[in-house]
């Protein structure tokens, strides 16, 4: 019988898997140190040599050998022969070891080692040995303890413990799967200890140990670097979508101005333009903002910002990643022109129970979570009191805004599925806002035009989310849920309530037989009821001789109904070479169908069906070069406030985008790589007022307008490896619209040139040239943190006036211009922010401060232009101002 003797030989390295073997030293110096080591997975027992084992003949052979990302061996090299049979019987036994991969802050990373592969003979096959019939003493465990991460009082598994004895001797365990460690035959004495791992500071203590007794030690570990390692905002690869970006919890929570939301760091990606006022607003590839959908775990909600767009209606602590698709997505996602942002809730919750509480200039909000058995819970609230601190900054800005919300997330999973998963969750959120002019503003003499203007909506979600893997090749998924989206407004003497309650399915089922084939299925279905209530202070029969002076007359309406719509979708995954990595292609299609009905109505508002074929593929062309394009056709439904006639139908279709892109992936780097991306969209059948609308009766909307919208994105980007972690987003781009390309009437008098209604080319009011946005932070010593934020954006398109027409009968002045409509551009919008953050740990819980000063450098940055009642004045409204904003968040462990 044949005892092999094996051993590690530390330290271990990362090392570039296309360079020549070098020094440690050397390389250590250059590379990012290990955070997980590899281990062996499978090992392979090498034959005894025949020779060898005649003449009694043991040896240790060392080889160097290289592990690659994926844990496979990639090259050996004898460092110490035992003899030519024993180098080539342990040689030939290492290429076939397995291993976990070795791991660093960017993720898997090749890494060499050192390792001694031992031949020894049983003492029972050498003729004349005698056998040591000396027992083994089973010495008491006289020292034991546990290794705690500080502040989240985490097991830290597979760490070393090195004990010192009074004598010089040492003695070295490694610590279990829960963090316990236990040491035997101890002297009675001072033992020093120590405990040593690599992105951890280290930690030494002395304590004595009695030989009667047992001692036990807990050892308080502290994480160097405590930020989530976390990805957002990734394509998750397999994936029927584009583009592909990158972001860690790390960045999101310090790139300034965003709160530490996932969510917010969108609008610092290329193809999403600035929203006024940062109101959050999704202006993704000059598409109008309610053309892009939102998500959440696969579950369409209206919108993902609360008012003000300063932060998500979802606790960041719940947020697993954000899909953040700009275009040339695949067919899982339908009835949205624009862009699409999916959040996912996480699938992880902490062994032990966490709370989580955090205050800043917008908001306060906690967060629990734990584990109840084999359930995950977590359970989030928050509430804003930003309403009473805007004025303080807005004194001189010519409106008051007050924004105010709540949102509250439960969630419950359970953990311990052998064939997949099942989670619960329930949200909502409540938003309501006010702005009002001073008093001493100038607004006419007509009591419709004056006044505050308010609005409040809210929306309330519940889904289960049920997954089952069927075999190796086959899983399902269906998630059932119901919610309810309420929203009303007021401004002047116009009044709006509506309420919409909603059921939605979402049913998939995949089916991977090869890794060159791979099958998708599903249904997206939407179907619900409608109710609304309006109040008017005219018609529109009489709107044209309307007398602002008369004695008002309001006219109320309202209406209900009920909507469906079942869409069906099919996506193959084909890679057609025999290296399944090198090219993958994404054919889709999906098929929608829908009706939108008035209770009282017999002909439905609205009856369309659309066929969306989708084509997507990424090819490699290097192992650091990928290209990537895609080509689709994308339909929408028309809006609730266009579908509405008090009898007939509104005659609407889908409204259509025929989008394109190309781009190009290259990896600079392990930690640096770059991005470039083309895009061009054809807009058709775009819903349009109709201007020959003249009574209720009419058709007031109609398919008219068309589009289009061309550019380009980049980004460069450092991972956060070194401290350090940044990118350059730039974005070039145009949109354009023509409202009545058909009309070949001339303008009235009253009519602006170029206007929407003239049938000529105009420039989107959100269109934005040039879109550059430069993030960079550096992690300093004793867990601070710095960054910064850069943002230039070309000014909105806008329409200049100079001076008024009086129209007596109804004692108001019309507005003329002196150019075209949106001929001009608003001054550009430029910001500097900084962000400072400091990190305390104590043993059971830890506490994080920081400072943002949002706008601490800007520009005049207006957001649009006021005029005065006779248009022979205006001033600019602008932007925030600069807000330095304070806070904190601590998490408990408990």
């Amino acid at each position: 019988m044949i005892s092999l003797l094996i051993a590690f030989s530390l330290p271990l390295w990362a090392q570039e898997p296309d360079t020549p073997a070098t020094t440690s030293d050397e390389i250590v110096e250059e590379l990012p140190p290990l955070v997980k080591n590899p281990e062996l997975l499978e090992y392979i027992q090498a034959p005894y040599p025949e020779k060898a084992k005649e003449e009694g003949l043991e040896g240790v052979v060392l080889l160097l050998i290289e592990i690659d990302e994926a844990g496979d061996v990639s090259f050996i090299e004898v460092l110490q022969s035992a003899g030519e049979e024993f180098d080539a019987a342990a040689t030939a036994a290492a290429w076939q070891f397995a291993f976990s991969p070795a791991e660093d802050a960017n993720g898997p990373t090749p890494v060499q080692i050192e390792f001694e592969y031992g031949f020894v003979l049983d003492i029972q096959s050498v003729e004349g040995a005698v056998e040591d019939t000396t027992q083994e003493i089973d010495y008491p465990v006289n020292l034991n303890g546990q290794v705690i991460e500080m502040g989240t009082k985490r097991p830290l598994k597979d760490f070393p413990i090195r004990a010192e004895l009074s004598d010089g001797s040492i003695i070295e365990t490694t610590t279990d799967t829960d963090g316990n460690y236990e040491l035997k035959a101890f002297p009675a004495g001072i033992v020093k200890i120590s405990c040593v791992y690599p992105e951890y500071e280290r930690t030494t203590q002395e304590i004595e140990v009695f030989a009667d007794q047992r001692t036990s030690l807990r050892i308080w570990m502290k994480n160097l670097n405590y930020r989530e390692d976390e990805l957002v905002g990734i394509y998750r690869k397999p994936s029927a979508d584009v583009s592909r970006r990158t972001l860690t919890m790390e960045e999101i929570r310090r790139i300034p101005g965003t709160f530490g939301d996932p969510v917010r760091v969108i609008q610092n990606l290329p193809g999403a333009a600035r929203s006024p006022f940062g109101s959050g607003l999704l202006v993704i590839r000059g598409a109008n903002p309610e053309d892009s959908a939102v998500y959440v775990d696969g579950i369409r909600i209206p919108i993902i910002y609360h008012l003000g767009g300063f932060v998500s209606i979802l606790n960041a602590d719940l947020i697993d990643s954000v899909d953040y698709l700009p275009g040339s997505y695949g067919v899982k996602y339908g009835r949205s022109l624009g862009g699409v942002v999916d959040v996912q809730t996480k699938q992880d919750f902490p062994e032990q129970n966490q709370l989580s509480w955090s205050t800043d200039i917008l908001d306060s909000g906690g967060l629990v979570q734990g584990r109840i058995g084999e359930w995950g819970v977590a359970a989030a609230a928050r509430r804003s009191y930003i309403d009473a601190l805007i004025p303080l900054f807005t004194k001189d800005a010519g409106l008051t805004v007050k924004p105010r919300w709540f949102d509250y997330q439960f969630k419950l999973d359970h953990l311990d599925r052998d064939n997949g998963k099942l989670s619960f969750f329930l949200f909502g959120f409540e938003d309501k806002l006010l702005v009002a002019t001073p008093d001493d503003v100038p607004q006419g003499t007509d009591p419709d035009g004056q006044g505050a203007f308010g609005t409040s909506y809210s929306t309330h979600r519940g889904y289960i989310k049920w997954t089952h893997d069927v075999n190796d090749e086959l899983q399902l998924r269906l998630t059932p849920s119901f919610g309810v989206d309420k929203i009303a407004f007021e401004v002047g003497g116009i009044e709006v309530i509506q309420s919409q309650p909603s059921i939605e399915l979402r049913a998939e089922s995949e089916w991977m037989p090869s890794e060159h084939f791979g099958l998708i299925a599903g249904a997206d279905v939407i179907a619900g009821t409608f109710s609304f209530e309006a109040k008017l202070p005219f018609t529109i029969e009489n709107l044209s001789s309307y007398d602002p002076l008369a004695e008002r007359d309001p006219v109320s309406f309202g209406g209900d109904g009920y909507f469906y719509s079942p869409d069906f979708y099919l996506q193959a995954e084909v890679h057609p070479l025999e290296n399944a990595d090198r090219w993958v292609l994404y054919p889709g299609l999906r098929y929608g169908i829908g009706q939108v009905h008035a209770t009282d109505n017999p002909d439905p508002l609205v009856s369309v069906q659309g066929l969306d074929p989708r084509l997507s593929s990424r090819f490699m062309a290097t192992d650091k070069l990928s290209l990537k394009g895609g080509v689709g056709l994308y339909t929408q439904w028309p809006q609730p406030f266009e579908v509405w006639r008090p009898s007939g139908s509104s005659e609407l279709d889908l409204e259509k985008v025929l989008s394109a892109e190309l781009g190009f992936e290259q990896q600079f780097a392990p930690s640096l790589k770059g991005d470039i991306t083309f895009f061009n969209k054809k807009l058709y059948d775009l819903i349009v007022q109709n201007n020959a609308a003249a009574s209720s009766a009419d058709l007031l909307f109609n398919n008219e307008g068309i589009g289009r919208a061309y550019g380009m994105e980049v980004i460069v980007k450092q991972d956060p490896v070194n401290k350090i972690f940044g990118w350059v987003s730039y974005t070039l781009s145009r949109s354009e619209r023509n409202d009545n390309p058909n009309r070949d009437s001339e303008l009235a008098v009253d009519e602006t040139p170029g206007s929407p209604g003239s049938g000529e080319w105009y420039l989107f009011d959100l269109d934005q040239t040039h879109i550059l946005v430069v993030v960079a932070g550096y992690q300093l010593p004793k867990d601070v943190g710095i960054s910064s934020k850069v943002q230039y954006v070309t000014g909105n398109p806008t329409t200049p006036y100079s001076g008024g027409i009086a129209d007596l009968d109804q004692d108001s002045f019309i507005g003329y211009s002196t150019a075209d409509y949106n001929s001009e551009r608003l001054a550009p919008f430029f910001s500097v922010n900084f962000r400072a953050d400091k990190t305390f740990t104590f043993k059971r819980w830890q506490l994080e401060t920081y400072i943002d000063l949002l706008n601490a450098f800007h520009g005049e940055n207006p957001e649009f232009v006021v005029y005065n009642y006779d248009y022979t004045d205006s001033v600019y409204i602008g932007s925030l101002p600069f807000i330095p904003s304070i806070g904190f968040e601590s998490n408990f462990t408990f």
